[in-house]
């Protein structure tokens, strides 16, 4: 079929290469920069070999319009080499300029007591150090050696102890005294260990939209601190993307069992359900559906809807805490409200593409971001495999449960090369999991952000908010805990590139075989393929039951008396006064007179044309051959009455 007739303004795949190359070259450059950081070579001999490259790759671009390809593959060619050299040339930049930075200078060098002025940007959460108590991510405004006092803009985790952790406040610029260090682990390259006499001094105070919304998030840890231990971990995890367990409070309320809460949080991720612990796209869009509810009852203009829409994801991403997931959602739901706006069509994979362009070229790091790229892949996957799924699992099942599955699965798929470079393991059970919790998930994320919304107003509101978000966790826990506490849950699989290599290969023998199975279904259904509509015939049960029913009839035919084959005393069959036999026979009178011997009447295949040839239609008990079967009985029995 010509590419223009496959054309669907609903399915806009251009940029979707673009995106790809971009995230494959950044992914280069960071390997091949950390590798030659790493070599005891001259950074001029560096420098000359990436200028190099970037010659042999300007050569290439400059030959594509002299290869003769098609002029639609050779611009498609063009466009992606030009965007890998610019996500290339942005990544180089960034790690360059991080490298440079004084605050890593500083980490490769001796250790040493500096003090630094950095800017929170995240709340503060329980630190994952042991001799720490809490910890938030920052950047760096000035380094002071003692010596020189420098500016710099590294990203930094800043590891505090309990008497300075109530000092740290998102939004605020604070003076740090501590040592700086590379980073062991983690997606932040440098640790600040705060420590000193005086070691947290405030510069700057927050600004109001970060001293409101860390209020808010205050009050609504109030509230949820009431709950029982389950809600206490998991309302604030669903709603704020924050477990209960890693909020730094002021030890006001009684603790939770850390046991318990390591416990509950592996069951979760054993099986595969730990994705909702996480903010990402449901949450916008239930705020989404809910705000264009409203802009429909009000009946306000498509722009205005689209600036109440813009507004609600941004409040939304203020008050939930900091993620990669958040990111994509929130860039992905600002395409979509300016589209709104424009009176446009919705394109996810469009939008999807053009929100990595965005980012890798505005922070060339997120590109190894396990988060960014799990939330991507998850979007992809349902974008495309779930519509297909969906259909396909419709014939064994009802639509909802159909609709859970293909999600669900489809999302799998595609995150799950991702999955195992984080943890070697399969969650095997985590189709069923997310089948189980998918009718909560709604209203308890609904009912936590009411809960959210209502904390500093109105407190006993909002505790009936988050009990009421309590009784679909509690759901979840039971999910978590029978399924994730198995010891089939998960699958040990290759670790490293290995894992990923062989997982991706199983994928697509998986969904080769699908497309093989499907080609052969649908070259069985289609009589002719030079032909429109598709081939109907009866089914084994039709065929089944017009056996018996002619069998019948040619008993009756021979021995006379119907009473001795399946009638009582008064000429009736048993049964036939129920519902579903009056209901068959209706259906047959309605099916009018059919010749009998026909090619229909005889439940033979035919081939169909016309409005009906997108709908295949089975023969059903009732249908025209049953109706003929019933009449040539009932000539039959006269006959034989009138003998």
């Amino acid at each position: 079929m010509p590419a223009f007739h496959r054309e669907q303004g609903s399915r806009d795949w251009r940029m979707l290469p673009v995106a790809i190359a971009m995230w494959t070259a950044s992914l280069g450059v960071h390997a091949a920069f950390e590798w030659a950081v790493a070599q005891p070579i001259p950074p001029t001999f560096t420098v000359g070999v990436a200028g190099c490259a970037m010659a042999v790759v300007t050569a290439g671009v400059m030959a594509v319009p002299a290869i003769p390809l098609k002029p639609h593959v050779r611009a498609m060619a063009t466009m992606l080499i030009c965007a890998a050299i610019t996500a290339g040339i942005a990544t180089l930049a960034f790690d360059l300029h991080a490298w440079h930075d004084p605050a890593s200078i500083q980490a490769r060098g001796t250790p040493a007591t500096v003090a630094v002025h950095a800017h929170i940007d995240e709340p503060v959460t329980a630190a994952d150090r042991r001799g720490y108590d809490c910890q938030a991510t920052a950047q760096t405004r000035i380094l002071d050696d003692g010596i020189v006092r420098r500016a710099s803009t590294a990203s930094i985790r800043v590891y505090a102890t309990e008497q300075d952790c109530a000092g740290l406040t998102r939004g605020a610029v604070i003076a740090f005294t501590g040592t700086i260090t590379p980073a062991d682990w983690g997606n932040v390259a440098l640790w600040l260990n705060v420590q000193g006499t005086d070691p947290v001094r405030r510069i700057r105070d927050p600004s109001m939209a970060d001293t409101t919304a860390t209020a808010m998030q205050e009050a609504f840890f109030a509230v949820t601190d009431r709950l029982d231990d389950q809600g206490r971990v998991l309302v604030p995890g669903l709603t704020l993307g924050l477990l209960g367990q890693d909020h730094i409070d002021d030890g006001a309320g009684p603790a939770i069992d850390g046991t318990y809460a390591a416990t509950l949080e592996d069951q979760f991720r054993r099986a595969g359900i730990m994705h909702l612990m996480a903010v990402s796209g449901g949450h916008f869009a239930l705020i989404a559906e809910l705000t264009r509810r409203l802009g429909a009852w009000l009946l306000l203009d498509r722009r205005i809807r689209a600036a109440l829409l813009a507004a609600t994801y941004i409040a939304l991403a203020a008050l939930v805490f900091p993620s990669a997931s958040v990111t994509r959602a929130l860039i992905m739901g600002l395409i979509a409200s300016a589209g709104v706006a424009l009176g446009r069509r919705s394109q996810p994979i469009s939008a999807l593409s053009w929100t990595v362009v965005i980012v890798l070229v505005a922070d060339p790091a997120m590109s190894r971001s396990y988060g960014f790229a799990l939330s991507s892949a998850a979007v992809l996957g349902i974008v495309i495999c779930s519509p297909a799924l969906e259909k396909a699992l419709r014939t064994a099942m009802p639509k909802p449960l159909a609709q859970m599955v293909a999600m669900t699965t489809a999302a799998q798929l595609f995150t799950m090369p991702i999955q195992i470079l984080m943890e070697p393991e399969l969650p095997i059970l985590s189709v069923a999991a997310n089948l189980l919790v998918a009718p909560v998930v709604g209203w308890s994320t609904i009912t936590g952000l009411m809960a959210l919304l209502a904390a500093w107003a109105s407190p006993e509101l909002a505790y009936g908010c988050a009990w009421l978000s309590s009784c679909g966790t509690i759901v979840m826990e039971r999910a978590a805990v029978w399924l994730g506490g198995a010891d089939m849950a998960t699958l040990p699989w290759s670790s490293g590139v290995a894992g990923v290599v062989s997982m991706i290969i199983v994928e697509a023998a998986v969904a080769s075989g699908m497309v093989v199975c499907a080609r052969w279904w649908k070259r069985r259904r289609v009589a002719q393929p030079g032909l429109p509509g598709e081939r109907i015939g009866a089914t084994w049960r039709n065929r089944l039951a017009i056996w018996f029913d002619e069998t019948e009839r040619v008993l009756v035919q021979r021995y006379g008396e119907i009473g001795d084959y399946g009638q009582n005393s008064s000429g009736e069959r048993p049964g036939a006064h129920r519902i579903g036999r009056r209901r068959l026979s209706q259906r047959a009178d309605r099916a009018g007179p059919v010749p009998a011997g026909s090619e229909r009447a005889s439940g033979q295949r035919t081939h169909r044309t016309g409005r009906h040839a997108r709908r295949p239609v089975r023969l059903r008990r009732g249908g025209e051959p049953f109706a003929a079967v019933r009449r040539v009985r009932g000539e039959t029995a006269q006959r034989a009455e009138r003998r």
